[in-house]
């Protein structure tokens, strides 16, 4: 196989044959190296192409919905802003009460919690837990609500 690959590269080079052999693996060793190189360049053009495929993948994943809002009815135009609704005016009472229930535990995790947590993904907390000195006992006491960074992130 290495003989082949020899004889090719002596026909596009007829100068390789009167090479003598440490010059010949020299050759072989720059030639690979710059194929490596011509591939990495290749795939280093080939990213913005690839992002913006992904982009136009995505937005084709997701056409269906804005389809359904454009052509949909007014229940369903109305369940893109109170989920449920569609399916409560529709008689399906037990599954619109759900989504509403599911909206209604949202928007009251996100008013009492949720936007500090937002807030926090900043800094990921500020309260370090650790020892801190106590003055009232006068020693050192275990901090035991530090800010969890974990949950945070959750």
């Amino acid at each position: 196989m290495l003989k082949k690959m020899c004889d090719e590269f002596a026909a596009a080079n007829p100068d390789f044959y009167v090479l003598p052999w440490y010059k010949k693996i020299l050759v072989k060793t720059t030639d690979f190296f710059a194929a490596i190189g011509k591939g990495i360049a290749h795939f280093i053009i080939g990213i913005p192409g690839a992002i913006w495929s992904f982009i136009k993948a995505i937005g084709r994943a997701f056409s269906w919905l804005g389809g359904a809002f454009v052509h949909g009815d007014i229940l369903t135009k109305l369940s893109f802003i109170v989920m449920g609704a569609g399916s409560l005016f529709r008689g399906q009472i037990v599954k619109g009460l759900m989504f509403l229930a599911v909206e209604v535990g949202y928007l009251f995790f996100m008013i009492n919690s949720g936007f500090g947590l937002i807030a926090g993904l900043k800094t990921l907390g500020t309260v370090q837990r650790g020892w801190y000195f106590d003055e009232e006992l006068g020693i050192d006491v275990m901090r035991e609500n530090g800010d969890n960074s974990m949950l945070i992130l959750l």
